[in-house]
């Protein structure tokens, strides 16, 4: 059983849980395995946040696990 609450977490992503290079991407990946075996299946949310246009976003999309909602 999973222990955690339903959670929504809403966080850019510049930097904050995504790093556009080898460090920042195994981290980036780490936080989205906890993410998947704890949180994705009990109904939480993810909202990445940023400042980016979306044709800043599509650059990075293809390395990015798919948010439930984008903020622009």
């Amino acid at each position: 059983m999973n222990e955690y609450c339903k959670t929504l977490l809403v966080t850019d992503i510049d930097w904050t849980v995504f790093h556009h290079n080898p460090e920042g991407l195994l981290g980036y990946k780490t936080f989205i395995d906890f993410w998947i075996k704890n949180l994705e299946f009990n109904n939480s949310v993810l909202v990445y946040n940023t400042a980016r246009p979306m044709v800043g976003y599509e650059e990075v999309k293809p390395y990015l696990y798919e948010p439930d909602l984008l903020v622009l």
